[in-house]
Order: structure tokens, then sequence, then C-alpha cells
């Protein structure tokens, strides 16, 4: 798991993402981010695909879960402003070339939803 705390935790630096938690399970990951602002929605897609692409190359390492459930704080914020999963089927198809790169990064993104949207119902994501 090394290699993807070290490629999740440069990932986050370039996006300027603060890590806020990092938890692997026997079939699950859970990580969780902290950043200054959400209602950039290119500064949120710039993150997910750091994030995915993290994922992608731990899959391919074979390091991965079968899942990577992600929770984006915001501001100084308790509980999660957004979320979203990544599946690992997802990401070997990427590595295998069964699905494009940016497929692949469409999948995740179909997944974000906020905190509001799952309040209101509208989204449920598994918790890790």
């Amino acid at each position: 798991m090394p290699t993807f705390q070290k490629a999740i935790s440069k990932a986050l630096e370039v996006t300027e993402a603060e890590l806020e938690s990092l938890v692997v399970a026997d079939d699950a990951m859970s990580l969780g981010y902290r950043v200054a602002d959400t209602d950039d929605p290119d500064a949120v897609t710039e993150r997910v695909a750091a994030v995915a692409g993290a994922y992608l190359l731990a899959v391919r390492d074979g390091a991965g879960r079968p899942q990577l459930t992600v929770h984006i704080y915001g501001g100084e914020a308790s509980v999660p402003t957004a979320s979203y999963v990544i599946d690992a089927d997802w990401a070997r198809a990427c590595v295998l070339g069964d699905v494009s790169h940016s497929e692949y990064l469409q999948r995740v993104l179909d997944t974000l939803a906020s905190r509001q949207q799952r309040a209101a119902g509208k989204i449920e994501i598994a918790e890790a």
C-alpha cells in the first residue's frame, strides 16, 4: 500500500488538497481529503481525476482493493461536503484497454454526489 499512499499524497499535493484520512480494509479503502473550496467544478474534477489516476496505478500494481470510497471535506467542515466511489473493475478495464481513460474518469465522476443530494435520498453511496 505504500505506493498508493505516495501516489495519492503527490496527487493531492499537486491539486492543493490535504489528506484527511486513508483507511485500508480487506475488501475496501476509504480516503478523505480536505480542500479550501468545493464550489469550483473544474477544481473538483481535477482532484477526482488525480485520485482516480492514483487508484488506477494501485489496481495495476495489485494493491487496490475492490472499491475506494472518497470523501471531500470543504474548509473546516467535520462532515464530507461530497463523496464519490471508484470501483476496481473500472480501473482494471482501463488498464486492460477495454475502456478509455476518459470513460474510466466519467464513470467515477458519475458517482460524485454532494452531501445535500445524499441527504435528500437522491444518491446513496455505500460506506467502506
